[in-house]
């Protein structure tokens, strides 16, 4: 049975490049939802108001109320 290939530095990261690219052209709306959770929990957590923060609870209440 071969070995596996060791790669030097820049070629393992080069191949990581390629890597994370393919798997970025096969799973955009993955990615842009992560990256709309993200978003979310970061202005909920660091920024919003009281007011703000209300407001959201009666919208996600609103959608749970929804789903049932």
């Amino acid at each position: 049975m071969p070995r596996a290939r060791k790669y030097t530095p820049e070629e393992a990261y080069q191949r990581k490049l390629e890597s994370n690219k393919r798997y970025q052209d096969k799973h955009k709306e993955v990615i842009y939802r992560n990256q709309l959770k993200s978003k979310a929990k970061n202005f909920i957590t660091k920024k919003a108001t009281r007011d703000e923060l209300l407001y959201f609870q009666n919208l996600i209440t609103d959608k749970l109320n929804e789903k049932e």
